[in-house]
């Protein structure tokens, strides 16, 4: 099964743009570069966590990249392997957007 191709055919599908599918089909099939071996049944938040590592200390990408890079690794894991969305949590604390709209600095 070629999963990206799915994607590909997804992100079509969705009427994503143009540079927006470029993008997100690309950072997919550098994640599998770095994962050869992944597949929906193996598949699991720490190997995003792993690879996001990587790309800050290995790749020195600056966090905007890794953060559009995540997003289209998050997109596709929900879309072709229908997983649940990664939740991030700091310090044992859920953030949520009514959390972060709260805080004087977001202002």
């Amino acid at each position: 099964m070629n999963y990206v191709k799915d994607f590909d055919v997804l992100l079509d599908r969705d009427n994503f743009s143009h540079n927006t599918k470029r993008v997100y089909v690309k950072s997919v099939e550098e994640f599998f570069k770095y994962h050869p071996n992944l597949s929906k049944e193996n598949f699991n938040w720490d190997l995003v966590d792993e690879y996001k590592g990587h790309l800050s200390i290995r790749r020195k990408l600056k966090p905007s990249t890794i953060n559009v890079k995540i997003a289209a690794i998050t997109h596709f894991a929900q879309k072709i392997f229908h997983v649940k969305t990664h939740v991030i949590q700091v310090n044992n604390l859920k953030i949520t957007n009514e959390k972060r709209r709260g805080c004087p600095e977001s202002r």
